[in-house]
């Protein structure tokens, strides 16, 4: 429990924002304040985390409140009656929140009570870097490989084209490898890698694929360059505009 209780986090800023919240939504009902707050401190935490580990915890814990409490929480306040029925929220407020805000509780408390100091998500970079340097053309190889890979499978059926599903994740494999050598890494090898992801995105109007590799190359690229808060802020803040023009537009775009 290391990694939630004694992460690095702005009590301060917490406070202020959920004062802000309860002042500024008068209306809202404390079940879903509850869920607020378990959501804007998953959110946090995870802000304060990119940059020093490779976030996989704390990210996990803010998509699960995203789902399970934020989306539920605008959409019984309001948000239900722009929504087609059978989108909507079948269940009372009451009943719903009673289950998933334990739940979810218990979802993060199983994240990182065996997290121990986050053994596996702290990088060496020292290490990484020799590896990197010491295989040479590996790294463009594997984007080579993974960019190719995602474009067969394609062109053959599910059985077969699954195998080149998983092959085309050695392009996640090259760019990691490409940001965290010691070698100024060239941009050409990044967007090939991203417009890829963006094709099979676009041709499958699925964009969750998109956005969390964005949050994950945006980690380990933080690993390396360490980001000001102002910049991470800025960075953030543009990201969720992102986030908010797709899930806008994606309903019109799959039809």
């Amino acid at each position: 429990m290391i990694s939630l209780v004694k992460a690095k986090f702005n009590w301060g800023a917490y406070l202020f924002l959920l004062i802000l919240i309860r002042i500024g939504w008068i209306d809202l009902d404390w079940f879903g304040f509850t869920a607020l707050a378990i959501t804007l401190h998953q959110f946090m935490i995870l802000f304060y985390a990119i940059g020093f580990v490779v976030p996989i915890r704390y990210l996990f814990g803010a998509f699960m409140c995203l789902q399970m409490l934020l989306g539920p929480t605008f959409a019984y306040n309001g948000l239900d009656a722009y929504q087609p029925v059978e989108y909507q929220m079948k269940v009372p407020m009451e009943t719903y929140f009673s289950y998933a805000i334990p739940a979810v509780i218990a979802f993060i408390v199983g994240l990182h009570i065996t997290a121990g100091k986050l053994k596996g998500e702290q990088l060496e970079m020292n290490a990484i870097r020799s590896f990197v340097d010491r295989a040479g053309n590996l790294t463009y190889i594997f984007i080579g490989v993974g960019f190719f890979s995602s474009i067969a499978a394609s062109f053959f059926s599910s059985e077969v084209g699954f195998v080149f599903t998983l092959l085309g994740n050695f392009k996640y494999i090259g760019a990691l490898m490409l940001v965290l050598g010691s070698k100024k890494f060239k941009i050409g090898p990044l967007i090939l890698v991203f417009g890829s992801i963006i094709g099979s995105s676009l041709a499958s109007a699925m964009f969750h694929d998109l956005l969390t590799w964005i949050i994950m190359m945006g980690a380990v690229m933080a690993i390396k360059f360490k980001p000001s808060i102002l910049v991470k802020s800025a960075i953030g803040f543009s990201f969720i505009i992102l986030a908010l023009i797709i899930q806008l537009l994606k309903g019109e775009y799959r039809k």
